[in-house]
């Protein structure tokens, strides 16, 4: 982590000045490396949790497949309440509004879907279905 750094911001008349204390700067060089060390470890992790995930660049996905909406739902928010505990062990965090959730079915009628939440915002979800 990188400590303390001043990030100054303008638009037209307004100045803002922050100071961070923590975290690294976007589109630093070392950014990259050090994001694809942490989600590497998070990734791992939910592995040997039997959750297939995956990552790119710097952005990661997790996949569900079963037959019941109600079941994955469940065990979606119980993945996501693991991610949010792993984060909170090291001080991470992950940003909800930057979360989607996407359901692929072939099913006419979507029954059973559960809201699901992720540091406490409901996620919203997006219904894609196939016609295989």
């Amino acid at each position: 982590m990188i400590g303390q750094r001043t990030i100054y911001a303008s638009q037209g008349v307004i100045k803002l000045m922050v100071k961070t204390f923590w975290g690294l700067p976007p589109g630093g060089v070392i950014s990259p490396t050090m994001w694809a060390l942490v989600a590497d470890s998070l990734l791992k992790w939910l592995s040997k949790q039997g959750i297939y995930t995956q990552g790119f660049a710097d952005d990661g996905t997790v996949l569900i497949i079963g037959a019941f909406l109600s079941t994955l739902c469940e065990i979606m928010q119980r993945v996501l309440h693991g991610i949010e505990k792993w984060c909170d062990e090291r001080q991470l965090s992950v940003n909800p509004s930057k979360t989607e959730l996407i359901l692929f079915t072939r099913k006419l009628k979507i029954e059973g879907f559960q809201s699901i939440t992720f540091y406490g915002k409901i996620l919203a979800h997006l219904a894609i279905k196939l016609s295989i």
